[in-house]
C-alpha cells in the first residue's frame, strides 16, 4: 500500500462539492423531479438506523405511504455511515477508501419508470463529463428488468453479468417488518487515477413482498469527485480536506473524524456513554484525541482546523460560537475522561 497519497488533480474541494451539489440540483429539477428537504442525520427520521446513512433513510415514508411523485423525487443528504470506526486505529496493511461522513445524492420513482431513471442517471452523468466509455454497469442476469434496462436504454455502456457474487445484488433497507427489500446494479466510473472502474453509484428495484414497487437511484457525492479528480480516499473529495492535508491513511482518518464531529456538533449532539448517536459521536471526539496525540500537535492547532472547516461549511447555518465552543469543550472533557 502507498504510504502517502495525492490528489491527481489539485481543487478546493468546497468549490467542487459546492458546485457538484449545485449540478444535481439543478439537473434533475430541470427534468421534474420533485426535491425532499434534507433531514438532520441524527434526527431519527429513520427509526432502523441511529444515523441517516443513505438518501432512502429519508426518502422510506413515501415507500411506505405509497405516494411516491408521479414524476418522482430527489433529494441532497448529509450522511454518516459508522462502519469505519472498527478500523479507525488499524496499524497494519489495511486500506479502506470510504470516509464515514458524506453527501449522498437520491432519487426514487415508482417502478414503471425504471428504464427513465436509469436513462437520466445516464444523462446526468454525461452532464457532469463522463463520457461512455467511463461508465460501467455491474449486473445480475437474475434480475432480467435491470439487464433489460440497461440494454434497451443505454445499449452503449459497457455492462458485466454475474462478475460479483449474489449478495452483491441484494438490498437490504431496514424494513424487513413491511416486507420491503431490493435488487440492485451498481454504477462503476472510471478512477482518473487508475484508470479502472470503482464502485459509485447504485440503482435498486424496490420490492415489496416480492413485487417491484419502485426504483432508487443513489451516490455518495465524495465518491463521484474521487473518481473525477482521481482522490486516493474519498475524505480527500469533502470539504475538510482543504483545511487538513490528507496525505496518508491516518490523516484521511484524522480529517474524517473532525467532519463527523462537526457535524454533530453542528446538530446539537452531545457525547455520552450510554445513548445513540451521542455514543457514537463521542467515539469520533476520541479519535480525534487519539490521532492528535499521535501526531504531536496541540490541541489549539486542531481547534484552527475546525474552525476554519465550520466558518467554510456551517457558518451560515449557525451559531459558530457556540458550536465551536462545545466541540472544544467535549473534546476537553472526553480527554479527562470526565462522565
Amino acid at each position: 500500500m502507498q504510504k502517502t497519497f495525492e490528489r491527481i488533480r489539485h481543487f478546493s474541494a468546497c468549490s467542487v462539492t459546492a458546485d457538484y451539489i449545485s449540478k444535481f440540483i439543478d439537473f434533475y429539477e430541470s427534468i421534474n423531479y420533485n426535491r425532499e428537504q434534507e433531514k438532520p442525520v441524527s434526527s431519527g427520521y429513520d427509526k432502523s438506523v441511529y444515523l441517516i446513512g443513505s438518501s432512502i433513510s429519508s426518502l422510506k415514508p413515501f415507500l411506505l405511504e405509497n405516494n411516491i411523485p408521479s414524476n418522482g423525487v430527489f433529494i441532497v443528504q448529509p450522511a454518516i455511515r459508522t462502519q469505519q470506526l472498527k478500523n479507525l486505529y488499524r496499524d497494519d496493511e489495511y486500506f479502506s477508501e470510504w470516509a464515514s461522513f458524506f453527501i449522498a445524492l437520491g432519487t426514487l420513482t415508482n417502478y414503471d419508470k425504471l428504464d427513465r431513471i436509469v436513462f437520466d442517471i445516464y444523462k446526468y452523468l454525461l452532464a457532469i463529463g463522463m463520457n461512455d466509455s467511463d461508465i460501467l454497469i455491474r449486473v445480475s442476469s437474475d434480475d432480467d428488468d435491470l439487464v433489460n434496462s440497461c440494454s434497451k436504454v443505454i445499449p452503449r455502456v459497457k455492462t458485466e453479468v454475474n462478475t460479483r457474487p449474489n449478495h452483491y445484488y441484494k438490498h437490504q433497507y431496514g424494513m424487513d417488518i413491511y416486507g420491503i427489500g431490493g435488487r440492485n446494479m451498481d454504477i462503476a466510473l472510471k478512477d482518473y487515477r487508475t484508470k479502472e472502474y470503482a464502485d459509485t453509484g447504485t440503482v435498486v428495484v424496490i420490492e415489496k413482498n416480492g413485487e417491484p414497487i419502485a426504483v432508487e437511484a443513489t451516490f455518495g457525492l465524495s465518491a463521484i469527485i474521487a473518481r473525477l479528480f482521481g482522490c486516493r480516499h474519498t475524505v480527500q473529495a469533502t470539504p475538510v480536506s482543504d483545511f487538513w492535508e490528507c496525505a496518508d491513511y491516518d490523516s484521511c482518518r484524522f480529517a474524517d473524524c473532525i467532519s463527523v464531529v462537526t457535524h454533530l456538533e453542528f446538530e446539537g449532539i452531545y457525547p455520552n456513554s450510554t445513548k445513540m448517536p451521542g455514543r457514537l459521536l463521542k467515539k469520533y471526539i476520541q479519535g480525534v484525541i487519539w490521532y492528535t496525540k499521535k501526531f504531536g500537535i496541540e490541541l489549539s492547532h486542531v481547534m484552527n482546523v475546525f474552525n476554519d472547516y465550520y466558518n467554510a461549511q456551517y457558518k451560515p447555518f449557525g451559531n459558530t460560537n457556540d458550536v465551536l465552543d462545545n466541540i472544544e469543550k467535549h473534546i476537553k472533557k472526553v480527554a479527562s475522561n470526565k462522565p
